[in-house]
C-alpha cells in the first residue's frame, strides 16, 4: 500500500481545512467586529463558532501525517520539519486551547450578556493569538516549500507570527462600537 502518498494526501487535506477556517474566521470575525446591532452580531457570531473546529483539526491532521511522513528522518531531522512541527503545534495549541473558547464565548455571550459579548468581540488578545496562528501557518508554508535552513525558518515562521499578532490587536481596536444594541 502507498502509506506515504496516503500521509501526504491527508496532510493536504489539513492545509486545506486550516486555511479554510483561517480565511473564513478572517472574514467573519471582520464582520463580528463591524457589526452595531445584537441580532447581527448573534448572526456573524453563531457563523465564527460553526467554524471553530476547521483550523486545530487540519493542524492535527498535518500534525499526525507529518510525523509519519518524518519518521524516516528522526535520527537527523532537517531544521525546516523542526520549525514546522512546532509551527503546527503552536497553531493547534492556539486556536483549540485560547482561540476557539473566546469564540464560543462570544457566541453564548450574545445570548445572555451584551456588554460581555462586546468586551469579547474588543478583546484583542483573541484577534492577537488567531492572526499569530494564521502568520505562523503562512510561514510554515514558506519552509516547507522551499525546505530553508534554521535561520530562515525560524524568521520565516516568527515573524509573520509576530507581525499577525500586531495586526490581530489592531483589529480589536478598530472595533466601532459594541455589538449590543
Amino acid at each position: 500500500m502507498r502509506w506515504y502518498g496516503i500521509a501526504l494526501f491527508i496532510h493536504m487535506m489539513g492545509l486545506i481545512a486550516m486555511f479554510a477556517g483561517f480565511a473564513l474566521q478572517q472574514r467573519l470575525g471582520a464582520k463580528l467586529r463591524a457589526t452595531f446591532g445584537r441580532d447581527e452580531a448573534r448572526h456573524w457570531a453563531w457563523m465564527l463558532d460553526a467554524t471553530r473546529p476547521m483550523t486545530p483539526s487540519g493542524a492535527v491532521m498535518m500534525f499526525v501525517s507529518g510525523g509519519y511522513m518524518a519518521w524516516g528522518m528522526r535520527a537527523t531531522l532537517p531544521p525546516w520539519v523542526m520549525v514546522g512541527i512546532g509551527s503546527v503545534a503552536f497553531i493547534g495549541m492556539t486556536t483549540g486551547l485560547m482561540v476557539n473558547p473566546r469564540f464560543a464565548a462570544i457566541h453564548r455571550a450574545l445570548a445572555s450578556d451584551p456588554a460581555a459579548a462586546a468586551a469579547a468581540i474588543r478583546d484583542g488578545a483573541t484577534w492577537a493569538a488567531f492572526c499569530a496562528a494564521n502568520g505562523a501557518g503562512l510561514g510554515t508554508i514558506w519552509i516547507m516549500s522551499v525546505k530553508a535552513g534554521l535561520l530562515e525558518s525560524l524568521i520565516a515562521v516568527l515573524l509573520p507570527a509576530a507581525v499577525g499578532g500586531v495586526v490581530g490587536f489592531q483589529l480589536a481596536r478598530r472595533v466601532a462600537a459594541p455589538a449590543t444594541a
